[in-house]
């Protein structure tokens, strides 16, 4: 789910194509579609006269996936289709940046699970624009509204996938 000035301006749930052989591995294929509908929707605002400088944060409950968004091709990623490898290049170049959300945070599951119905209410009213998303701390003290979007640091750093 893409938002854009408190609502939700795109979003798609599909089955993948491919058999993921973990769930690092099904994480990283839908954070990299995410990254290809992140980057249209950033030329189409660009088009409009809009451009975004700072990083598309990509809000990701699958830390494995971050770091392997993050470091080179590891030993156990080398079965993963090459084309899924275009999100480490967007985060590479900055265009991209994928962001540790706890699971309770992140807004697109009422499209994807069965949720109670006070999280699933809480979801659906973040999309609709209700009510504003809860962001992580960790991304508020990164990214302060009144500062430029480079961020401090990020929380636990990746080791290599061993």
């Amino acid at each position: 789910v893409f938002l854009l000035a408190g609502g939700a301006i795109y979003w798609t749930s599909k089955q993948q194509k491919s058999v993921a052989t973990s769930t690092i591995e099904a994480e990283y294929v839908s954070a990299s579609l995410a990254s290809d509908y992140a980057l249209w929707l950033r030329h189409m605002l660009d088009d409009a006269g809009c451009t975004q400088l700072p990083p598309t944060p990509l809000f990701e409950d699958n830390r494995g996936c971050r770091c392997l968004s993050e470091n080179p091709i590891q030993p156990r990623s080398r079965h993963i289709d090459l084309r899924v490898h275009c999100l480490r290049e967007r985060v590479d170049d900055h265009t991209i940046y994928l962001w540790d959300c706890p699971s309770h945070d992140m807004h697109a599951d009422n499209m994807t699970k069965s949720l109670e119905f006070d999280s699933f209410i809480r979801h659906r009213n973040v999309q609709l624009g209700k009510t504003p998303p809860a962001l992580p701390d960790s991304f508020l003290s990164a990214f302060p509204p009144s500062a430029p979007w480079v961020p401090a640091s990020k929380e636990g750093g990746c080791q290599a996938l061993h």
